[in-house]
């Protein structure tokens, strides 16, 4: 019985990573581009207010040029701080995700729109850049 467990949850988990790779290369193969650390580093450049969503949940969030953010939500807000490192979009909230760090690729898909990827390659959320 253990040993069934066991396999079942291997075979979860390797199911898990692979569709989560097949959700960032269904994105490329729409055309959508991976944005560069210069390219990000120009984005952000400026004061950024952004409407994220993911499913049928959204934020609004907020990215200044001192390297803090900060997102509202109905009835709550967090802080934290961010940085582009790597190609990568970094970002550490105060009550978000625990506190804990995350890094994302980010995609550019039309218009101001934009994807962002989490370190697995599965979908995190659209991002439309309001100003």
């Amino acid at each position: 019985m253990r040993g069934i467990l066991t396999v079942m949850t291997l075979i979860f988990f390797v199911s898990t990573i692979l569709s989560c790779a097949i959700n960032e290369k269904k994105l490329k193969e729409t055309g959508a581009e991976l944005l560069s650390q210069q390219e990000l580093v120009e984005i952000f450049s400026q004061n950024r207010v952004v409407n994220l969503s993911s499913g049928s949940s959204s934020v609004e969030g907020h990215y200044f040029t001192d390297g803090t953010q900060k997102i509202v939500w109905p009835g709550g807000l967090d802080m934290g701080k961010y940085e582009i490192r790597n190609g990568q979009f970094c970002s550490q909230w105060t009550i978000t995700r625990a506190g804990k760090e995350e890094c994302y690729r980010i995609y550019y898909t039309a218009g101001d729109e934009y994807i962002w990827v989490k370190p697995n390659g599965s979908f995190d959320s659209k991002m439309i850049i309001i100003k």
